[in-house]
């Protein structure tokens, strides 16, 4: 049961970091959206 509860709390560590680089691009693309940018 031990062994579950360390897998768990690694599954919520990796969650909470892909929510974080989730929310990095979601505001890269709208910093980028904002610039006129001419490509």
């Amino acid at each position: 049961m031990e062994e579950k509860k360390t897998l768990d709390d690694k599954l919520h560590a990796v969650q909470d970091e892909l929510r974080l680089k989730r929310r990095q691009c979601k505001e890269l693309n709208e910093d980028l959206e904002r610039m006129p940018l001419k490509i």
